[in-house]
This record gives C-alpha cells, structure tokens and sequence, in this order.
C-alpha cells in the first residue's frame, strides 16, 4: 500500500538513529482502523475518550513540532479511504491478513471510513506505552467493527488475531520480537536479500541479511530473529557497533524453546554478530537499516563466512557416504538426467520465492577421484551451472561450504527441487544410496 498521509513517522524517522543511547531513540509507528461499512458511531471520539479516561499517559496532538518527549498520539480521520489511505485487495488480504474471514475481507474492500493513528514517544518507555497503544488500538477496534492495520509491518487484522497474535503473546511483560515485526526475503540477483518491518515500534532499527541461498533462508531467519530479540530484550550494542546474542540468554520462553528446537549438538549457541549501515533499498521501512556483516574474513567469500557464523551459532552435520554405484542408482541417475533440461527451462523461467534447486556432482579429490556433493543452482547457462557448495568436504581441503563453483550439466548425478511450500522432488538415488548401505 502506498502512504499518502505525511506521518509522524515519516517527519521524525531521522532521529531515530541505532547508535544512541536508548534514553535518545524514539518509537515511532503508525497504525490504521478500517471501519467496515456497517460499522456505527465515531471511532476517532471513541479513542479520544479512551484516552482521556483509561489511557490519559497518551496525549492527543494536532500536530508534531519536534521529536516526542512524551507519548504522543497524532490522529486523523479520513473518509475517502478509497483514494487517501486505500484498504488492501483480497490478494494483498490473502498474503497479509491476519484472521479476516472472507466476509470481512470483502466488506473492507468497500471502506471509506479509515482512522489513522500515529504514535510517538522515547525509547525508554516502549515497555509500558507499547502495551497500551496495543490495548488501545484493540478497544477502538472492538467498538465499531473496525480491522486494523500496522502500517510498518503491512498486515491487517481482525479484531480477534490482533489480541491474539499482538497483545497475549507477551511472556510475564516481554514480547515476541517475531509477533509485531515480519521479515520479507526476495531474490535480489543470484542471491537473495532478508529485511525486517517493524523495528521501529521498539524504537530500534530493522536488520538486513544479503546475498544468501534461499536454502539457507531458515537458518538467516533464525539468526535474524535472535538479533532482534536480543533487542527488543534490551541488549545493546558495543562500542565496535556489535551485538552480543546468545540463544540460553533470551527470556522470552517461546522465542528460546523455538530457537533451541532448531539447533544441533555441536552448536556454540552465542555469538558475537557485527554490523554496518545500509542505506534503504525500495521497499524498505521508513527506518535506519542494520546490515548484518559476513565480510570480516578477506580470505573467504561472504557465502562461505554465511555458512561458518551459522553453523557456529546453530550446528551443523555432515557425513560422508561410501558407496558403488550399482545399476539401480545408476538406473535412477540416468532417470534425473533426463530431468535436467525442463528443470533448467523453469530456473531461467523464474522459481517461486522460497524455491530452489540442488544438483550432486563430482568434484575432483587430491588423490584423483571424486567427492559427490551437492550444489545450490544460482544460474544455469547452457549446460554450466553455477552454484553455492552445501558440503564441507572431507577430501577436498581448498573448499568448503558455502564457496561458489561450477558445475557441468553433463556431469550431475541427482537433482533436488524445493518447491516453496517445503515439499521437495528428485533425489531418488539418495534412497537406493541408503538401501544399499541396509539402513
């Protein structure tokens, strides 16, 4: 959607710079109440007389001279929605939106009633006001019928899903970073790129990971969402503009059993994670940009410094198989092959985000034999591929995982596709692999 009304955010988002002291940043956010067509009565008054009886800690303003020393709210009501502060479109709803049932989702498609909710106040007291503009927002909402929209993280909700999913989440008074931001990831080049929305209620700034596989799109989340927790927690950065995380250190009780869930025995559990600014890319929030830094080690490639930091944080596990290639495999081979020029014309063609495509192929030892390994396709030339190494191997000392390479076409044994609702095709010789072993 785009924003048309000129918000607090938009006029203060300056100074909400990452680097000074917490007492210093500011929170600044906006919110939205889409009154459905049936909807009565006045939901701007109703805020107002919230805010004069329960939630007088706010005060209203017409307008923002400089940056908030107390919690502030800037409010409008506007009622040509359709062309000022347009509802999304049912694909957008059906992207985005948070527990509309499909009657809701048309009937705000008609709206021309929108409240707009502009909220600013210091940093330091995002404990106790973000709460309250949570249970605000939630009580005008409940009174007329309206869905609500979080202009930073561009979701829309009903009524129902924003007290479940924002305001009963918090575990004894800390939140989940993940229930009030999003992370979009989309293909930027061979590569693909991860942003935060939603920082900026935390008066804290959004976090950027470029240029990794969309393969190691779980594990990047992962990290991401530990960093900003560990925000969101009160951590703070070094004076090297680090961040000390440690998953056994997060108090959010849901957030660490997740991240406990997803890590392997050999995993180091903290880390120290560096950062540099990044200037906002189209799309980006309204907000100063962290990029998280992979590029500390000359001597490898950030892919390659991906692959170490995550597995340092989180684990990791490789095993070699031994294995003759006995007519089965070789017959199931031969089968993939044939495979790999349609699997080539829909790569050029353009995957699903989230999609992604391995090859095994041979990659020459030392000793002169080859070590199997598999390879994330970043393009496909002709017969060349280039690709992302998934394999530390044990053979081969000058590459690890995460190095760029390339492959020949006339050379791969397997496939694997991943298609983007996590079901995955190919890899047949994987299963006669095993049953050749009698496991």
């Amino acid at each position: 959607m785009k924003r048309l009304f000129l918000s607090l955010t938009v006029l203060l988002c300056s100074f909400a710079q990452a680097d000074e002291p917490v007492s210093e940043r500011l929170a600044i956010y906006e919110y939205a109440l889409y009154a459905l067509p049936d909807s009565d009565g006045d939901p701007k008054a109703t805020l107002e007389a919230l805010v004069k009886d329960e939630f007088s800690s706010f005060t209203i303003v017409d307008e923002v001279e400089g940056p908030p020393t107390e919690p502030l709210l800037l409010v409008t009501m506007l009622n040509d929605a359709q062309t000022s502060y347009a509802p999304p479109d049912m694909d957008y709803i059906a992207y985005a939106g948070r527990g509309l049932t499909r009657q809701q989702a048309l009937a705000v498609q008609d709206c021309e009633d929108v409240l707009i909710v502009n909220i600013g106040y210091p940093a330091s007291m995002t404990d106790t006001m973000f709460p309250k503009a949570l249970e605000l927002m939630a009580a005008v909402a409940a009174e007329h019928d309206s869905l609500l929209w979080d202009e930073a993280t561009r979701e829309i909700f009903s009524p129902a899903a924003w007290r479940e999913q924002r305001i009963e989440t918090w575990n004894d008074g800390v939140p989940n970073a993940q229930d009030h931001t999003t992370i979009h990831a989309y293909k930027n080049g061979d590569y693909v790129r991860a942003i935060t929305l939603g920082m900026e209620k935390f008066g804290l700034p959004d976090i950027a990971v470029n240029d990794f596989a969309w393969s190691n799109g779980q594990s990047v989340g992962s990290l991401i969402n530990l960093v900003t927790q560990t925000l969101v927690e009160g951590g703070d950065f070094n004076d090297d503009f680090s961040l000390d995380v440690d998953i056994e250190a997060v108090r959010n009780d849901q957030v660490k059993t997740s991240l406990l869930d997803a890590v392997l025995d050999n995993a180091q559990l903290s880390l120290n994670v560096q950062f540099k600014p990044e200037e906002p890319e189209q799309g980006d929030p309204d907000n100063f940009i962290l990029e998280i830094r992979f590029d500390t080690d000359p001597s490898l490639s950030v892919q390659e410094q991906q692959d170490v930091l995550i597995s340092e944080l989180f684990g990791a596990r490789d095993s070699i198989v031994m294995v003759d290639h006995n007519a089965k495999i070789l017959a199931a081979s031969e089968a993939a092959r044939k495979k790999l020029p349609g699997l080539r014309d829909d790569f050029v063609a353009g995957l699903e985000p989230g999609e992604f495509i391995h090859v095994k192929a041979p990659f020459e030892t030392p000793e002169g034999g080859n070590e199997w390994m598999w390879v994330e396709v970043v393009s496909w030339e002709g017969t060349s591929i280039r690709g992302l190494l998934q394999n530390d191997p044990y053979y081969i000392p000058d590459l690890r995982a995460g190095a760029e390479v390339e492959v020949s076409m006339d050379d791969v044994f397997d496939y694997i596709r991943r298609l983007a609702d996590g079901t995955s095709e190919g890899n047949e010789t994987g299963a006669l692999i095993m049953e050749a072993q009698g496991q």
